[in-house]
């Protein structure tokens, strides 16, 4: 009996074909969903690293706050200690700026600490501050003065001043000469040190010298010679370039230590404020006046005398009557400048002898004995210039050509404060000037405020187990 094929012809052949397209169709959507899984893995893992870097950016961000914060804290400390008139206070203060406590957040301990450069001798930062005063103001500096204390070229200096050195001999005996020779229009405005770069001459070495990162600590590469950067002269001794002996924010008001105006000697109005001066005193004012006097400073009265004719037409000499006694007050309360805002006047209780060489009437051994005297001068006298001559140092018309360039004060003051967090060792630094009266009866405040953390910490940063204390010094 015949056997009858119920399939198709072809059939086993399509059903074989449907068996592997059934097969192919599994394959794909398995590779489809394998493909599936690793898309939403990738995005799952992006999202995971996009939250990780937010919360790790917040988290630095949140650091670098903090750190900012620590170090305006530090800023604040320091304006503190500037009011006060004992430099001890803010020259160097371990215990009231360095390693000062902040804010203790239960995963860090953030602190400050101010820092300013030591002494010449010293290779090491001292934990204070650096008044301005002590120091040329590069605007109103005569060439002559910056050739006595810098290591500027010729073309460096007539660059700032806008003269030659070859007026030297005029700038040396006379700076208030040269700068009616050599106006104010002839030289260039700086604002900043950092100003001096747009000027022919002058690199980031010419201003800050070996310490290439700011932190005012001699580091091995800043002492061996060529070998690493910045170049220097391996002597053991940090050179810190014209920062050391240059300004550009110094200056004070010509107000009388209590912040009344001053008497001005050449004004028209004669009447001298009563109880001012003795009956001597103001005689010699008047005949001077009469004599058509004009004064360049108080400090002439200083042991003067002038020849007059009397009522019978007689020529007789007077004496101001004003002695070492009355100098500081004659100081304080008088004034034959005009300008309200004295720029550039050096403080003799803190300049250098480099820089107080350079004041008119100081020679280099008499720059040495004032450097050497106040080092042991009663705090009393360290309010006015006038210990100058009281004390010994200087004639008295030595102390006349000096008057116009001194000064006993200090209004603004340079520092670098670094804000930290230990022990996640998170930080920032910043270089800064204050100002403790910007104008008169004003709160201090902020003139220059850069940030140079990317120079890298100044120096290392104690451990969290680190509690050594040093007292500080109490301000009075």
């Amino acid at each position: 009996m015949p056997v009858h094929d119920n399939h198709p012809p072809g059939g086993a052949a399509f059903f074989q074909r449907g068996v592997q397209s059934r097969r192919k169709e599994r394959g794909f959507l398995l590779v489809a969903v394998l493909v599936i899984v690793v898309l939403a893995s990738m995005v799952a893992l992006s999202l995971l690293f996009r939250m990780r870097a937010e919360e790790a950016a917040f988290s630095a961000s949140a650091g670098s706050e903090q750190a900012w914060y620590a170090a305006m804290s530090g800023i604040q400390q320091a304006i503190s200690l500037a009011q006060s008139k004992d430099p001890a206070l803010w020259q160097n203060n371990p215990g009231a700026l360095s390693r000062q406590l902040v804010l203790d957040d239960g995963s860090d301990k953030w602190y400050f600490t101010v820092f300013t450069a030591g002494p010449p001798e010293e290779t090491q930062a001292r934990f204070g501050l650096t008044d301005e005063s002590r120091k040329l103001n590069l605007n109103k500096a005569t060439a002559g003065m910056l050739q006595k204390c810098t290591f500027l070229s010729g073309q460096q200096i007539e660059a700032i001043t806008g003269s030659s050195t070859t007026t030297n001999a005029v700038s040396l005996a006379d700076p208030l000469a040269t700068s009616v020779l050599f106006p104010e229009a002839a030289r260039v405005h700086l604002t900043t040190l950092d100003d001096l770069l747009k000027l022919p001459g002058f690199t980031p070495g010419v201003i800050y010298g070996e310490d290439a990162n700011h932190n005012f600590h001699l580091d091995p590469n800043e002492d061996d010679g060529a070998l690493q950067f910045p170049p220097d002269d391996a002597d053991g001794q940090l050179f810190l370039g014209l920062q050391d002996v240059g300004t550009v924010f110094s200056y004070e008001f010509d107000l009388s230590a209590d912040g009344s105006a001053r008497f001005q000697l050449n004004s028209t109005n004669r009447a001298i404020p009563e109880g001012l001066l003795s009956e001597s005193a103001s005689a010699y004012l008047q005949a001077a006046w009469s004599n058509k006097v004009i004064f360049k400073t108080p400090a002439e009265l200083l042991e003067a005398k002038l020849k007059v004719k009397d009522a019978d037409g007689k020529e007789v000499e007077i004496t101001s009557g004003i002695t070492a006694k009355e100098l500081p007050l004659v100081l304080d309360k008088f004034t034959a400048n005009f300008d309200q805002r004295r720029v550039g006047l050096i403080n003799v209780n803190t300049a250098g002898s480099k820089v107080l060489q350079t004041i008119p009437g100081v020679s280099e051994a008499k720059a040495e004995a004032i450097a050497q005297a106040r080092e042991n001068l009663a705090t009393d006298l360290r309010d006015s210039p006038a210990w100058l001559y009281s004390e010994g140092v200087l004639s008295a018309d030595e102390f006349k050509m000096a008057a116009p360039f001194v000064t006993a004060r200090s209004g603004q003051f340079r520092f670098n404060v670094l804000g930290y967090a230990v022990p996640s060792g998170r930080y920032r630094v910043y270089e800064v000037v204050i100002d403790k009266a910007p104008t008169p009866n004003s709160a201090p405040q902020i003139l220059y405020l850069r940030d140079i953390t990317k120079l890298g910490l100044p120096f290392a940063l104690p451990s969290g187990e680190d509690t050594t204390d040093v007292q500080p010094k109490t301000q009075t």
